[in-house]
């Protein structure tokens, strides 16, 4: 079999410029099939902004010009890709979206209409692109081979508004693959029992994803702490979180520490004091910084949101929390925890569960006509 991987985000192990490592993954498993040929072509975004931005929202000005023709499928990454794609190949396609564009659209919408911090013009626009990506996958999705998302919520809004069938079961979902480079070795973890606790707000945690819910975290931790007469400390990682480190140093019970980029993930990956928080509001498929923690032992307190679509039945290290209040209730817990056990046998299993998932559906979506 001859395949074609399209992609604007260039497969990276490291998982950097962009949610790179799902496609190396994916690519990777593909290239260990002794049986399929694969060849990937980049697609570098327009240097114009303006342009780019359009898209995004699967507007383009001209047709892919490399020929296509000779792949018999070709894997595309991520959905707004198809406005570029010559129809003829349409029939061939496997989108890896991999959310449902207007699920999220949705989502973000319907948050910015409660945030009175929020212009009018951003709220139109936010709906403006809801509306976009629905017409988009109403159009597109009766027309590939299937169309792949990493979200069982995103499988089913996208089912949702498909009237046939045959379209409805062209949406799959597939297991988000754990990133490699990411996993720490458990038969080497140590175990830490320092005090020090720290909490680490780190991934894509721009406003429309978390906003309002920073905003109570940092009230809310710092009057408790106030009471206590207690500080901890928070790590804040990501170039386009300066804003949330911005907010918490605003606090005098918060000691917090800002890093552009972690070179090393394992350097705030530690057992027992690391504690990554995900106060998400809205966002769609399967929350790789989550995933990623939960598989490497560390405790995690999160929203609904940032664990959907992740099996985290029977794990113990996980703190699920909607409310801010509860959430840095959470907190103060496990600052003042000297402790807590963690079972790696489960960890072993919940990496093998993930893994096998991934595998079984790759090979049924790439194999199956």
């Amino acid at each position: 079999m001859n395949l074609a991987i399209v992609t604007s985000i260039a497969p990276n192990k490291k998982n950097t410029g962009g949610p790179s490592g799902l496609i190396w993954e994916i690519q990777e498993l593909l290239k260990q099939k002794s049986d399929i040929n694969v060849d990937t072509f980049i697609i570098n975004s327009s240097k114009n902004k303006y342009i780019a931005q359009l898209n995004t929202w699967g507007f383009y000005r001209e047709k892919y010009k490399n020929s296509l023709e000779k792949y018999d499928k070709i894997l595309l990454y991520p959905d707004f890709l198809l406005g570029y794609m010559p129809s003829k190949i349409l029939d061939k396609i496997i989108v890896l979206a991999p959310d449902a564009s207007s699920m999220v659209g949705k989502r973000k919408y319907d948050v910015y209409m409660k945030d009175k911090s929020i212009s009018i013009i951003k709220k139109l626009y936010q709906y403006l692109y809801y509306r976009r990506f629905v017409y988009f996958e109403k159009k597109y999705i009766p027309k590939v081979n299937k169309y792949i998302v990493v979200g069982e919520n995103d499988r089913d809004w996208l089912r949702s508004y498909l009237r046939i069938k045959s379209d409805k079961e062209k949406v799959v979902f597939l297991r988000h693959p754990l990133l490699s480079y990411s996993m720490v070795d458990l038969e080497q973890v140590k175990f830490s029992d320092s005090k020090d606790k720290r909490f680490i707000f780190a991934g894509d945690m721009r406003y429309s994803y978390v906003g309002l819910n920073i905003k109570e975290i940092a009230d809310k931790v710092s009057d408790k702490l106030n009471r206590i007469n207690k500080k901890i400390n928070i790590i804040v990682v990501g170039k386009n979180n300066k804003w949330i480190a911005d907010i918490f140093c605003k606090k005098k019970e918060l000691n917090v520490e800002y890093y552009t980029w972690i070179e090393n993930y394992q350097d705030i990956c530690n057992i027992n004091t690391d504690i990554h928080c995900v106060p998400l509001i809205t966002g769609g498929g399967t929350k790789n910084r989550v995933l990623t923690a939960l598989a490497n032992g560390l405790n995690i307190i999160s929203t609904n949101i940032g664990i959907e679509n992740i099996p985290i039945e029977g794990l113990n290290n996980v703190k699920v929390a909607n409310n801010m209040n509860t959430f840095t209730d959470e907190m103060i817990y496990f600052n003042q925890l000297k402790y807590s056990k963690i079972d790696l046998i489960k960890i072993k299993k919940f990496r093998k569960l993930i893994m096998d998932e991934f595998y079984e559906i790759m090979n049924c979506i790439i194999y199956k006509k």
